[in-house]
């Protein structure tokens, strides 16, 4: 039976949650949608412990995260990919790259571009240069607050540094 929480007062959220991920409410993996609902504002109380939590499923979340990402929710979509950009290896989002590109390609006012495009280029699923192309173009929006890209930067420019260095050891390697 599929868990319905939260639920209540939202003063419970966090009460709920901890009984959640401290197994006193025992979970399986048919209710990994309902779980991840609860991540549609992040500001909730529980969402962050839930999100922690939602992790340990691993590759059972492709699915439920393909699902948000193909929702209109602009907000959910930012909040699952910022829960989870940094917890999964490439591996994860291999099979969510299509919506990713989808996604990191068009402007939107609640920044799940900017976690697309993060993770398209931390797990180098599409050629840098269309990063970089994107980022460009986007913070040359109105719209766009700079800062928003730095994490995108520093892979970019992490990148760059490391294609100068191995086409120096390409060059002494040639030279010998």
């Amino acid at each position: 039976m599929s868990l319905l929480y939260p639920h209540g007062q939202k003063s419970e959220w966090l009460a709920q949650a901890k009984a959640i991920t401290s197994g006193k409410i025992k979970t399986s993996s048919s209710d990994i949608p309902m779980l991840i609902a609860w991540l549609k504002d992040m500001n909730w109380p529980g969402a962050l412990e839930i999100s922690q939590f939602l992790q340990s499923y691993g590759n059972e979340l492709i699915l439920p995260v393909d699902t948000v990402l193909k929702s209109d929710d602009l907000i959910w979509k930012h909040w699952v990919l910022a829960a989870f950009a940094d917890s999964f290896d490439r591996d994860f989002w291999v099979p969510l790259k299509d919506e990713l590109v989808r996604i990191a390609f068009k402007w939107d006012p609640e920044g799940a571009h900017i976690d697309g495009l993060y993770i398209l280029a931390k797990c180098r699923l599409v050629n840098f240069d269309q990063i970089m192309a994107a980022v460009n173009l986007m913070k040359q929006l109105p719209e766009s607050d700079l800062e928003d890209y730095q994490k995108i930067d520093a892979l970019i420019a992490d990148k760059v540094t490391t294609d100068a260095r191995m086409d120096k050891v390409t060059d002494a390697l040639g030279n010998q």
